[in-house]
C-alpha cells in the first residue's frame, strides 16, 4: 500500500511543460492556418492586448507564410505580450491542441495559451518551446487554470497566444497551423486503461484499497467516499458511450473520472503532526477576490502553515527593491509586506 508522508505542497499555479510531435489523428478542427497573404490581413485577425504591445506581422517558415509575434519588451514592464484572435469553434471533441512554432536557433521561448468560452478563459501555463521549429501538442485537459467562469469547449470564441518576457532584446516567434486534434477511439481506450494509475498505484483496485485504508471518522473521509462513487459513475457512463461509438464524449467523461480519483486520494491522505503544508501562489496579489488577510486566514483555517509566493515577474518586483523596478501590476503597493504581515497574524510562514 502506498501513502504520502512528509511535506505536502499544493500548487495553485500549475507548471507543466510539453513540446513534441503531434500524434496522428483522424480529424482536426482548424482554428487558424496563419497563412496570411499580407501583414494587413494578419493584423485584421490578430489584435495586441497589452498597451504598447506591437502588432503582429507575417514571416516565413520553410518558404510558407506564418504569423509573426514580435517580442519587443524594451520600453515597458510587461511580463508577457499577448495577441488575440476571435471566432467560433467547437473543440468539445478534441483532446489535444496543436500548433507549429518557430523560435530563433539557440533561444527557446516560454509561452502561454488561452481559450475564451462564455464569461471566462482556459489557460495553458508555462509552455516551454525548444529552439528552432517544432509541432507542439498540448493535452486539452491540461488547460486547467481558469479566469472568470468559462463555458464549455463547444463554444470557444477567442484564442490568445502570449510570449513571456525573457529580456529586452527584440526577437519574433512564428506560429502556424493552430488546430484541435479530435480524440480517436483508441486514445479513449488508453484513457480507460489509465484510470487510477496515479501516485504509483497500478490501477483503480489498488487505489481504492489505499483510500479505504486511510478512512477515518471525519468529513474528509466522507468526501473521499463520495468522490470514489462519482468516479465509478463517470466510468460506467464512459463505457456506455464507447459502446455507442461516441469516443469524444467518452473521453471527456473519463477525464472527469480520473480527476475524481485524484481528488479522492488526495482527500483521504491524513495530515501528519509537524508537516510542512504549503501553498504555491503564482500571483503577488494572492488568491483572486481576496485580500492577503482574508486569504491567509482561509489557508490557516484549512490547515496550511506556509505559503510560497511569486513576488517577481519579468525583471520587476511587487515590493520595494533596491535592485528591481516596481512591477506595474503592484500599482505602488508593497505586496510582499502585505503578505508577510497577514502571515504573521494568522500563523503562516
Amino acid at each position: 500500500m502506498k501513502r504520502v508522508t512528509g511535506s505536502a505542497l499544493v500548487f495553485l499555479g500549475v507548471v507543466f511543460l510539453q513540446a513534441g510531435p503531434a500524434a496522428g489523428a483522424d480529424k482536426t478542427v482548424l482554428l487558424d492556418e496563419c497563412r496570411y497573404a499580407s501583414v494587413e490581413a494578419a493584423r485584421a485577425q490578430w489584435k495586441p492586448i497589452e498597451k504598447g504591445c506591437p502588432p503582429v506581422g507575417v514571416g516565413t517558415v520553410g518558404g510558407k507564410p506564418a504569423l509573426e509575434l514580435p517580442c519587443k519588451f524594451s520600453g515597458n514592464n510587461h511580463w508577457i505580450l499577448t495577441w488575440e484572435h476571435t471566432g467560433k469553434w467547437d473543440l468539445s471533441g478534441c483532446d489535444k491542441i496543436a500548433m507549429r512554432i518557430t523560435t530563433d536557433p539557440g533561444r527557446p521561448a516560454m509561452m502561454m495559451i488561452f481559450f475564451r468560452s462564455g464569461d471566462g478563459w482556459y489557460w495553458y501555463s508555462w509552455l516551454h518551446v525548444r529552439p528552432g521549429t517544432s509541432t507542439v501538442t498540448l493535452p486539452r485537459d491540461m488547460f486547467d487554470r481558469y479566469e472568470g467562469k468559462p463555458g464549455d469547449w463547444d463554444k470557444i470564441t477567442a484564442i490568445r497566444i502570449g510570449v513571456v518576457r525573457e529580456d529586452v532584446i527584440g526577437r519574433a516567434v512564428l506560429v502556424s497551423n493552430i488546430r484541435g486534434l479530435v480524440r480517436r477511439q483508441d486514445s479513449t481506450v488508453e484513457a480507460m486503461e489509465s484510470l487510477g494509475k496515479i501516485a504509483g498505484f497500478s490501477g483503480v483496485a489498488e487505489l481504492t484499497a489505499a483510500i479505504k485504508a486511510n478512512r477515518r471518522p471525519d468529513k474528509r473521509s466522507m468526501e473521499a467516499a463520495r468522490l470514489l462513487a462519482e468516479a465509478a459513475d463517470h466510468t460506467a457512463r464512459a463505457k456506455a458511450l464507447i459502446k455507442e461509438g461516441n469516443a469524444a464524449e467518452a473521453g471527456k467523461i473519463l477525464t472527469k473520472a480520473q480527476q475524481a480519483y485524484i481528488h479522492a486520494y488526495a482527500t483521504s491522505v491524513p495530515s501528519l503532526p509537524g508537516e510542512f503544508r504549503a501553498v504555491w501562489c503564482h500571483s503577488p496579489h494572492g488568491i483572486r477576490g481576496m485580500t492577503w488577510d482574508k486569504a491567509l486566514k482561509t489557508l490557516s483555517d484549512l490547515g496550511f502553515n506556509a505559503i510560497i509566493v511569486n513576488m517577481s515577474w519579468g525583471g520587476t518586483a511587487a515590493y520595494k527593491s533596491k535592485l528591481l523596478p516596481m512591477a506595474e501590476q503592484a500599482k505602488g503597493r508593497d505586496l510582499l509586506a502585505e503578505c508577510v504581515a497577514a502571515g504573521k497574524k494568522h500563523g503562516i510562514a
